[in-house]
C-alpha cells in the first residue's frame, strides 16, 4: 500500500513542536546552529537603541544571542507551551522585554522571522503575515530567512505505524526570491534586498569581533561588505534566502514638525489682529491622577509651588478618570486649591476650528500625531507662562504644541528609561524628541543620572543636555514605622520576630518576578523560617502565583494586592528586595529606606543612586545570579547589627538627599534656567551685526519662507553652529 502524505493541521503542528521541544532535536534547531551568523549578516540594521522582535522564537536561541550583544529584544511564539518556556528561560536576561501575545498592540523597529514562513499552513498564512505586519512599525524593517527553493521531497520522513510521509521539519512550502517578494508585498513590505547565503559559522563568525572574541585586523571580505551595503550577495552554500524589507516609507518626523511649526506660526499671525492675552501661571499636563510615581511627584511639586506662593497652578489630565483609582490624588490637589481640567484629549477641536486658520497646519502631521491638536487647544485656553509635561507621550505631543505656541518655558519630565524599553513605544518618539531638543525654551529632565544618560545616548545628545532632578519622598502617613509594622503583621497573623523579605512592584516582565521567586526559593532552603511578602498585581500575576507553587513557596509566601498606601506593608518587612531589569529612580526603594527597612536591589537604572551601598542596602552587580543574590540576602538577614545600623542611617539619608523640598527646588531651578538662557539669547541677537551693506537685498539668495521663519526663531548660538 503506497504511503500517503500527512495533511498538517494547526493542532498537529502545535503537537509536533511541543513534543520536539522536549527532545534533543532542539540541539539541531537552525537558530542554535546558525543564529550567530544571521545576526552578523544583519548587524547593520539591528538598532542599538531600539526594539527587535523574533517572530516565531521557538526555544529562544536567536533571542539569547541578540541579548548577549546588548540588544533590546522580545519574542512571539504561537505555541503556548513553548511561549511559556521561553518566558521562564529568558526573563533574567538583560534586554529581554518578554513574550508578546496575539492581541499585543506593541510595535518594533526590526522584526525577524527566521526559518518560520516555510512552516506556516496555507489556511493561516494571511492571518500570520497580517499579525507580523502589525508588529512592524511604520517605516520599520522586516528580516526573513527561509530555505532557498527547497526540494521538499528530499527531506521527507516516513512513519511505518501510520504509513504517512511528512517533511521531517514540518516544512509545507518552498520559496524563491520572486515568490517571497511577491508574497510579502501583499502585506505592505517593499523589498530592500534579498541575499542567497549559507549561514555557516565558519564563514560569518571569524568576521565578527563579538563572536570571535578578538578585534578584526583585516578588512571585511567583499561579500560581507556588500551585505552591509544592502547589495544583493551570494555567499557560502547559498541554500538560504535572506530577505530584508521595509514597511512603507520611513517618515522624517523632524522635517514634518519643522514644516508644521512654520505653518502654525503663519496661521497664528494671520488668524487675528488682536494681541494674545498675557501669559501667566504654571500648567501641569499628565495622563491621570492614579497612584503612580510620576503622579505622586507632580502632586508634591504642585503643593510646594502653591505653599511657597510662587505662581498659580492648573493641572490638565489627558484622560478622563474611568475609575476611583485614577482619582487617587484629586483630593490633595483640591485641598491645594488647584484647578483641574479632566480629560482634554476626549474633546479635541475639529479640523478648521477657530484656534487654527484655513489651511489647517495640523493637516501636515501624520495620523499618529493627531493628538497634538488637543494639547494645542488646552495650552491655548490656559495660556501658561510655564508648562511641565510628564511621561513620554505627554512630553512629545505636549512639547510639540508648546513649541508651536511659543510657550516661554517648557519642561519635559522623564520618569524612567527610554520608551523603546516599554510596550507603549512608537516609531515617532525618537525623531520627535530630537526635534524638541533643538528648541531654545525647552528643558529635558530625568529623575536619575542613569535615565538621563540612556535618553541622551538614544537621542544622540551631548552629556548634560538632560538635567537630573531626583525624586522626593513624602510618606503621607503620620504613624510611626514601628506602629505600622506591628499593625500589618498582626493583620497577616505573622509573629513580630519572624523575618520577612518583601517586594512591592507590578507583576510585569521588566520587574523580573520569576527571578524574585527563584531567589526566595534558595533563601528558604537555607532559612526555612523566613517568610516572603509580595505586594502587587499586573498582567503576569497568575503566572507568578503558579511559579510560586511550582517552587514550593505556597506556605511561605503571602500575596497582597498593590495598595494605594504601601507604607504599612513595607514597614512590616525586615528586608526589601527588588529584582528589576529596568528602573528609573525607584520610589519603593526610597520609601523602604525612609521607613528604616534596608534594601537589596539589582543595579537596574537609577537604583544604585538611591542606596548607600553596604550601608543602607546592598546593590548586586549586573552579572549576579539568583544564588549569589540569595546568599547575600541570607547574610544580611543573619547580621542583626548591620540591619539595625542600616535602619537608623537609611531614614536620615532619604530625608537629607531625597526630600520633597529638594525635588521642588530642582524642578523650579530648571524652570528658572530657561528664563536666564532665553534672556542671554535675546541679548546676543540684539547685539548682532546689522545686515551686510555690500550685498543688496535683491541680490541675496532667498531661502524658502518656512526655513527663513524657522531660522529667525532660533537662538543665535544654534543658528551660528
Amino acid at each position: 500500500m503506497a504511503a500517503e502524505r500527512l495533511k498538517w493541521t494547526p493542532e498537529l503542528v502545535n503537537r509536533f513542536w511541543d513534543n520536539v521541544g522536549q527532545t534533543r532535536l532542539t540541539e539541531l534547531s537552525f537558530a542554535k546552529l546558525g543564529g550567530r551568523s544571521v545576526i552578523t549578516a544583519i548587524d547593520h540594521i539591528l538598532p542599538k537603541h531600539g526594539r527587535i522582535l523574533d517572530f516565531g522564537a521557538g526555544d529562544g536561541h536567536l533571542l539569547r544571542f541578540m541579548a548577549q550583544r546588548g540588544l533590546t529584544v522580545a519574542g512571539y511564539e504561537p505555541s503556548k507551551g513553548r511561549a511559556a518556556n521561553l518566558q521562564r528561560a529568558l526573563e533574567n536576561f538583560d534586554g529581554f522585554l518578554g513574550v508578546v501575545g496575539d492581541d499585543s498592540t506593541e510595535t518594533f523597529d526590526v522584526v525577524i522571522m527566521s526559518e518560520v514562513i516555510e512552516h506556516v499552513l496555507d489556511e493561516v498564512m494571511d492571518v500570520t503575515l497580517d499579525r507580523l505586519a502589525r508588529f512592524v512599525r511604520p517605516g520599520g524593517v522586516l528580516v526573513i530567512t527561509t530555505p532557498n527553493n527547497e526540494d521538499l521531497d528530499l527531506d521527507m520522513a516516513y512513519c511505518p505505524v501510520s504509513n504517512l510521509l511528512f517533511h521531517r521539519w514540518q516544512h509545507v512550502r518552498s520559496l524563491d526570491q520572486s515568490s517571497l517578494k511577491a508574497l510579502l508585498s501583499r502585506f505592505g513590505f517593499d523589498e530592500v534586498v534579498t541575499h542567497q547565503v549559507g549561514f555557516d559559522d565558519n564563514i560569518f563568525v571569524p568576521n565578527d569581533a563579538f563572536w570571535s572574541g578578538k578585534p578584526l585586523v583585516d578588512p571585511l571580505p567583499d561579500w560581507l561588505q556588500n551585505m552591509r551595503q544592502n547589495k544583493p550577495t551570494q555567499a557560502g552554500a547559498g541554500n538560504r534566502l535572506l530577505y530584508i524589507g521595509q514597511k512603507g516609507r520611513a517618515t522624517d518626523y523632524q522635517e514634518q514638525l519643522t514644516a508644521f511649526q512654520a505653518l502654525a506660526a503663519q496661521a497664528r499671525s494671520s488668524a487675528s489682529a488682536k494681541a494674545s492675552p498675557h501669559r501667566s501661571g504654571i500648567l501641569m499636563i499628565i495622563g491621570s491622577l492614579g497612584p503612580g510615581g510620576a503622579e505622586r511627584q507632580m502632586v508634591a511639586l504642585v503643593e510646594q509651588i502653591v505653599s511657597r506662593g510662587i505662581d498659580s497652578v492648573t493641572v490638565a489630565l489627558v484622560h478622563p478618570p474611568a475609575t476611583e483609582r485614577e482619582n487617587f490624588f484629586r483630593a490633595r490637589l483640591q485641598k491645594a486649591g488647584v484647578k483641574i481640567i479632566d480629560g482634554f484629549s476626549a474633546a479635541k477641536s475639529p479640523t478648521g476650528s477657530g484656534k487654527t486658520a484655513d489651511p489647517d497646519p495640523f493637516e501636515v502631521l501624520s495620523p499618529e500625531l493627531a493628538d497634538v491638536r488637543a494639547y494645542y487647544d488646552v495650552l491655548s485656553d490656559v495660556n501658561p507662562e510655564t508648562v511641565y509635561l510628564w511621561m513620554d507621550e505627554v512630553c512629545i505631543k505636549g512639547g510639540i504644541a508648546a513649541t508651536v505656541l511659543q510657550i516661554p518655558r517648557t519642561l519635559l519630565c522623564f520618569r524612567n528609561m527610554p520608551s523603546y524599553n516599554f510596550p507603549y513605544y512608537h516609531g515617532y518618539h525618537r525623531d520627535c524628541y530630537r526635534f524638541l531638543a533643538e528648541q531654545p525654551n525647552l528643558q529635558m529632565l530625568n529623575n536619575s543620572h542613569a535615565g538621563a544618560r540612556a535618553y541622551a545616548a538614544w537621542l544622540e545628545l551631548p552629556e548634560g543636555a538632560i538635567k537630573v532632578v531626583h525624586n522626593g519622598i513624602d510618606l503621607d502617613n503620620d504613624a510611626a514605622p514601628k506602629v505600622l509594622r506591628k499593625q500589618y503583621r498582626a493583620a497577616l497573623g505573622i509573629d513580630e520576630k519572624m523575618l520577612i523579605v518583601g517586594g512591592v512592584f507590578r507583576m510585569m516582565t521588566e520587574k523580573r518576578p520569576f527571578l524574585w521567586l527563584d531567589v526566595a526559593a534558595i533563601i528558604r532552603e537555607k532559612m526555612p523560617n523566613v517568610r516572603f511578602l509580595l505586594v502587587g498585581n499586573g498582567a503576569r500575576f497568575d503566572d507568578v502565583r503558579a511559579r510560586a507553587e511550582q517552587l514550593g513557596l505556597t506556605g511561605a509566601l503571602i500575596f497582597a494586592d498593590l495598595e494605594l498606601r504601601p507604607a504599612a506593608a513595607i514597614a512590616a518587612m525586615d528586608l526589601f528586595f527588588l529584582a528589576s531589569r529596568i528602573e528609573g529612580l525607584p520610589n519603593v526603594i526610597l520609601e523602604a529606606q525612609a521607613l528604616g527597612v534596608p534594601v537589596a536591589t539589582t543595579s537596574a537604572g537609577g537604583a544604585p543612586e538611591a542606596v548607600l551601598d553596604g550601608k543602607t542596602g546592598q546593590i548586586f552587580k549586573p552579572d549576579a545570579t539568583a544564588r549569589v543574590m540569595a546568599d547575600t540576602i541570607v547574610d544580611l538577614l543573619g547580621n542583626l547589627r548591620w540591619r539595625e545600623k542600616a535602619a537608623q542611617l537609611a531614614p536620615r539619608q532619604v530625608k537629607t538627599s531625597f526630600n520633597i523640598e529638594l525635588m521642588a527646588d530642582g524642578m523650579l531651578a530648571a524652570r528658572d534656567e530657561i528664563a536666564v538662557r532665553s534672556a542671554v539669547d535675546s541679548e546676543v541677537v540684539e547685539a548682532g551685526p546689522s545686515a551686510d551693506p555690500v550685498v543688496e537685498k535683491a541680490d541675496r539668495p532667498q531661502r524658502p519662507w518656512a526655513l527663513r521663519w524657522f531660522a529667525a526663531k532660533l537662538p543665535s548660538w544654534i543658528y551660528r553652529s
